[in-house]
Parts: structure tokens; sequence; C-alpha cells
């Protein structure tokens, strides 16, 4: 039995000893000197621990100063991934995108910035004159813009953008008794080259082209059975051109410090000179040359500064009066552009440029050169965004009020939606998305169904019962409770057309938390159109009696041209991220400018909501 035991341990043990045998010999060092296995060549890489204990590496440290700028590539080069070891690196990483690099100084006066490989960049942009046009309707003669950018290299942009202005013109022409329709549609793409950047220095190449739709006349109205004269001839016929133009600019930059920079551009815009139908052709901008210059100042990390002039400069045009009578101005642009976050941006500004394309930026108000109000909403999608932890009390009020808002944002990437309807056949559905964790953007569809209280100003004008109506809108937050400030601060801002009127209306919304079950809110709101100009504060409590139900009662105090009313609601939140409401109201709708209106009746209804 020993012996078979023995004799399985040597068998069982033999492969071992193949293996061993031909790794020893594949060893250069511990090879036998024996010429039959010198002749044998190993295939396999040995890979083998070396301790060398006579190495050692030198421990001194190194301490060398570093200028700001040096800093900052630092930190662009951090990942932003968190973690215990490095988040206050990252988090300084993160803070850094707020800064806004500007990329021109007014559509008329172009920057040699870029944006980064891969990076894309949307504007919405909208601009109107300060003073009403002579005929009034409307919420004024306006141009709008939507823009996106896109880094194909870090020294090379491509822009494609769209801008729509088709209000009659601003001045009654002075040979004609009615007003003349007018219609600019811009559409095309830019592109930006950047072939300096040397320190302080940026030199860059900006050429554009676009197709310029020019009419004047007819009707721009939907489904409109009038027609108006044209600028061109001096029949009352529509005058429609598809015009190709263009532009070539040459930005330079330079940083005189940290916080200021100087511009100087010469620019080249390629317009046509006359405008024509199938009767005759008559006198229109042309070809021309400008000098652009302008500074620009950041007054904090997430705040800039700019103004700039642009000059026309031998023939061609950029302005006509009532008169019909060409001319060349001057124009000039005044703004501030304010960060709120990594992702949104917002600018305000004061110009007398009224063309949103890169061709038509150099030309006033058609028929006028006057003071213009420009906003725009500048979004950063590729940025990234920290995550914000709700706490209990915002999750609980930012489903938002009925006919009072709450200032609660959503966090970046959460879809809220919700759907009302009550016994007057009213309804609603509305979506707003979180585009950061200080700002969204909403939508809705709606319909009313009731008529508004006799004693209205603009009783009968504002809508059509059961028609449907859409508005869009943004809600920026500034001040957050839950980040230290004194209260929650909103701005929102919406805009849609009834009975084809234009209204925009604005709120400012402020809301102050006192503990986990009570919410109060305080916004003054007014909503802006050529039939009227309501104005009314709306007030309101979220009182959480017990868990998960809360009472909503809801006043809208009249200030001008409006009436007060009122809602009463009860709100179950049994889930984290639903709201279900019954609701009583006397208010004509919860839509914007329908808050500020009273309705001939009480109604009943119920508000579902959900975040996604």
């Amino acid at each position: 039995m020993r012996r078979l035991l023995i004799s399985s341990l040597i068998l069982s043990s033999f492969p071992f000893l193949v293996l061993y045998s031909s790794v020893y010999a594949s060893i250069p060092e511990f090879k036998p000197d024996n010429s039959k296995i010198n002749k044998r060549k190993s295939t396999k890489i040995i890979w083998k621990k070396i301790s060398d204990y006579n190495d050692t590496f030198d421990r001194k440290l190194i301490w060398k100063k570093i200028d700001y700028k040096e800093q900052l590539d630092l930190k662009k080069k951090n990942t932003l991934f968190i973690n215990n070891e490095n988040k206050e690196k990252k988090i300084n990483t993160f803070d850094k995108q707020i800064e806004l690099d500007l990329l021109d100084l007014g559509r008329s006066v172009p920057k040699p910035n870029t944006i980064r490989k891969g990076d894309i960049r949307i504007i919405f942009t909208q601009i109107s004159p300060i003073k009403k046009a002579y005929y009034g309707g409307g919420t004024g003669n306006q141009n709008y813009l939507a823009s996106i950018y896109y880094g194909l290299a870090d020294s090379l942009m491509i822009e494609g953008f769209y801008s729509h202005s088709d209000d009659p013109l601003q001045k009654k022409i002075t040979i004609y008794d009615a007003p003349v329709d007018n219609r600019w549609i811009s559409y095309g793409t830019s592109l930006t080259w950047q072939f300096i950047k040397n320190n302080n220095l940026l030199f860059a190449l900006n050429t554009s082209i676009e197709n310029w739709n020019v009419k004047s006349g007819g009707c721009n109205t939907y489904n409109c059975n009038s027609t108006s004269n044209n600028i061109f001839n001096n029949e009352k016929v529509e005058v429609l051109n598809n015009n190709v133009v263009g532009s070539v600019s040459l930005p330079l930059n330079y940083n005189l410090t940290e916080e200021l920079g100087i511009v100087f551009v010469p620019r080249v815009v390629f317009l046509p000179s006359n405008q024509s139908n199938e009767i005759s052709s008559g006198k229109f901008y042309g070809s021309s040359f400008g000098i652009g210059t302008g500074i620009e100042y950041k007054l904090l990390e997430n705040i800039k500064s700019y103004g700039s002039l642009y000059f026309p400069i031998g023939s061609g045009f950029n302005s006509f009066d009532e008169n019909l009578v060409f001319d060349n101005k001057t124009i000039y642009n005044a703004g501030i552009i304010y960060s709120i976050d990594a992702n949104i941006a917002l600018e305000a500004s004061l110009t007398n440029g009224f063309g949103l394309s890169p061709s038509t930026g150099i030309l006033s108000l058609p028929s006028s050169d006057e003071l213009l109000y420009k906003t725009s909403l500048i979004y950063r999608p590729r940025n990234i965004t920290l995550p914000e932890k709700k706490s209990s009390k915002q999750n609980r009020v930012r489903f938002g009020g009925l006919s009072v808002s709450n200032a609660e944002s959503l966090g970046s990437g959460e879809v809220y939606a919700n759907a009302y309807l009550n016994n007057n056949g009213s309804w609603a559905n509305k979506i707003a998305w979180g585009a950061s964790n200080r700002f969204d953007f909403d939508i809705s569809i709606s319909s009313i169904g009731q008529n508004s209280f006799k004693d209205k100003p603009f009783e009968g004008k504002y809508h059509t019962p059961d028609k449907l109506f859409v508005r869009g809108g943004g809600k920026a937050t500034f001040l957050s409770q839950a980040n230290g400030d004194f209260m929650t601060s909103s701005a929102r801002v919406s805009a849609g057309r009834l009975r084809g009127t234009g209204w925009l209306f604005t709120e400012l919304i402020n809301t102050y938390n006192f503990n986990d079950n009570l919410t109060i809110n305080f916004n003054p709101k007014v909503s802006f159109s050529g039939i009227a100009s309501p104005a009314a504060i709306g007030t309101s409590l979220n009182w959480q009696i017990v868990k998960d139900i809360s009472l909503i009662p809801e006043y809208n105090f009249s200030v001008k041209e409006s009436t007060n009313n009122m809602t009463f609601a009860i709100r179950i939140s049994r889930f984290k991220n639903m709201n279900f409401d019954v609701f009583t109201t006397n208010s004509l709708n919860f839509i914007d400018t329908g808050q500020l209106q009273r309705s001939d009746s009480q109604s009943y209804g119920v508000n579902v909501g959900f975040i996604f």
C-alpha cells in the first residue's frame, strides 16, 4: 500500500517537474552548460521582480512660484470627478466655468473669441424699441434670433442662426396713410478662425453667408385678407425678394489687464442696393465698409459689461427714415451679462442696431434710428452642473402654485409636467425642464372655457373661449434660501399670442420658507401688449397642516388694469415626485396673463403634477 501511494505521488508531480525544467532552461543566468539545452529556443517571456537596494530617489521638494495664468491652466486641466480627496480642487474647476467669454460686443462688433473644441453655445435673443409704434398693437416692433455655436477646434468655430421680424414699420411713412407691413427673415452660417493667440492678443477672421428674405407691403398676419403699400414703389402690392448676403470681419482683441480688453474690427458687409418685383424696383441699403471698436470689462467672475460703436464708412447705407431717405448712422451697443451658473447666462443691453444676423447687425430700426432694448438667454449645455440636494421643504413647494408661482427651481435635467381641468371647460398642460440648477424652461398649451369679468379694461379682447393658445417662457433663480440667502427669488418671462395679439408676461417671484411646514410667496407681475398692460401682486401660503396634506390659499391684488381674484386649493403630496390638488377659483386662467383677471363665475377643478 505504501509503495502504491509513493508511486502515485511521483506520477502526479511529473508534469510540474517537466514545466519547471522548461522554465529553468529558458532563463539565461540559470541555464546549465549543456549543448542540447543551449540549442533550445524559448518563445516565452519570463517576468521577474528585481529589487536594487542601491537605487534611491531624491525626496527633496522644490518650491516654485507660478503666475495667475498658470494657475488657471492647471484648474482647467483638472478632472471634474468629485471625491473626498480632491473635492476642493474639483469644485474650484467647476466654479471657473461660470466665466463667459463674449463672442461679440453687440451683433455689429464681433470678437475674435472662439469656444473650445466640442463645446456648444445656444443663444436666444429678442430686440424691440423702447417707444411704441405709432399704430400701437401687440408688444411692439420686434426681432427674434435663435443661434447655435459649435467648436470645430479650439481655434475654429461655426455658427448657424435664424432671425425673424414681421411687424409693420415703426414710423408712419409720410406718403402713406396706413401702416406698411415689413418682414425680415435671415438664416445662414458664420465661421470664426482664430489664427493668432499670443498672450493678451487675439486676432481672427470672421465670415458669414446668409439668405435675407425681405418682404415689404402685402400682409404678414395669419389668414389676412388685406394688403398695404410697400417702400419700393407706389403700388399697393407686396415686394418679396430672397437676397444672398454676407460679411467679412477681422476682429482684433487686446487685453490691457485681466479685467479690461479692447476690440478693433474692420468689416465689409455685402447687402443689396435695390429690391424689386415685376412692376418696378426701389432703393435699398447696398454694400458698405465700416470700423467697429469697443471695450469689455469684467466686474466679477460671473458679471461682464461692454460698450461698442460701429462707424459705417464710404458707400452704402445702414438706415432710412419715415421719408424713405437713406443715410449712415453710428451703431452703438452697451450691455451687461450675468452668469447665474455655469450653464445659463442672461444679457440685457441698449442699442440702436435692429438686425440680429452677422450681415444685418449694422442696420438700425427700419424707418427710424432710435433706442432699442435687447435681452438674450445664453445656454452652455456642455458645462458641468454639480447636483444639488433638495431639502424636504424644497421638495414640498417646488411643485409650484396655481395662480401664484413659486421661486424654487427644478434640478438640472428634471422635468415637471402638470395638467388641470375645471368645470367650466378651462384646461391647461404645462411642462417645465430644468436646464440647470438655477434655470427652468417651460411651455404651456391651454384653453379658456369661461368669459372674463365684465368690468375688464380689455374685456372681450384678450381671448376667445375654447380657442387653443401656446406660451413659452423661462425662470431664472438669483437668490436661494437653501444656499444661505434671506429668501429665494426668481424672475420669469413668457411670451405668446392670443387673438393675433402678442402678450409678454413678467413676474418677480419671492419665496420665504419659515420652516418645513409653512411657506409664503409675494410676486409682483405685469403683462404687456398693445391692448393693455395689466399689473398685480400675487400672494399665497403653502401650509402643511399634517404630513403630505397642504392648504394653499392664493390672492392676486389688482394694481393696474386688472381685477382681484382668489384661489383655494388642498394639495396631497403623498409621493415625493407627485402632487394632486383640488381647487376652487375665480381666476380666469392659471397661465400668465389669465392670473391677472377674474372670470365671470366661480369654478372647481383638479390639478395633477409629476416630477421626472
